[in-house]
């Protein structure tokens, strides 16, 4: 999914969510919610690009084809080549397996789908920041110094790798915005 869609996706999961939260609707029934905002538009990753960003209007057989990717998307959902149920039954199931095998059900390295390596590093990472019942959250560059220690104990180390670079990334944009605000 390109960086746009995936905003897109993204965008309309939090805003649906809202939606159901405001309507006090039963919360695991938001989290399906959330889920399928965030794959409502997966379709669209086939559909061409020179549809997807076309300037004008659609001519009828385009405005045909990119009605498909409704269609597409449950296609690919439903029965399709993305055996996303199974994805998300698995992440579900080993979200809190550690890399080193000393989670919930002994689970190590790759016996760890990608997908809930990826998620128990953003999970970890978002309950660290975050206040708890418990405990106060933690300081930004102590989670970030968390994380780092437990590459290949707890996570994956290449996840660590993209997380922490992703993080460098971010901090190289806030400061270049930083920079420009002076500047003006």
């Amino acid at each position: 999914m390109n960086n746009e869609l995936m905003e897109h996706c993204n965008d309309v999961a939090e805003i649906a969510m809202d939606i159901a939260l405001e309507m006090e609707l039963c919360p695991f029934y938001i989290a399906q919610i959330g889920l399928a905002a965030i794959y409502h538009d997966i379709g669209k990753e086939y559909i061409p690009k020179s549809i997807l960003n076309k300037p004008g209007k659609l001519t009828e057989a385009e405005q045909q084809m990119m009605s498909a990717h409704t269609y597409i998307g449950h296609w690919m959902i439903k029965v399709g080549e993305t055996d996303l149920a199974d994805m998300i039954s698995e992440v579900v199931l080993h979200h809190h397996e550690n890399f080193d095998g000393s989670g919930y059900y002994g689970k190590r390295n790759n016996e760890i789908s990608l997908a809930a390596r990826i998620i128990h590093l953003a999970d970890v990472f978002s309950a660290l920041t975050t206040d708890r019942p418990y405990r106060p959250a933690w300081d930004l560059d102590e989670a970030i110094r968390y994380v780092g220690k437990n590459s290949g104990v707890l996570f994956d180390p290449d996840v660590v790798e993209a997380f922490l670079t992703l993080l460098d990334r971010y901090a190289d944009l806030l400061l270049e915005v930083e920079d420009a605000k002076e500047v003006t």
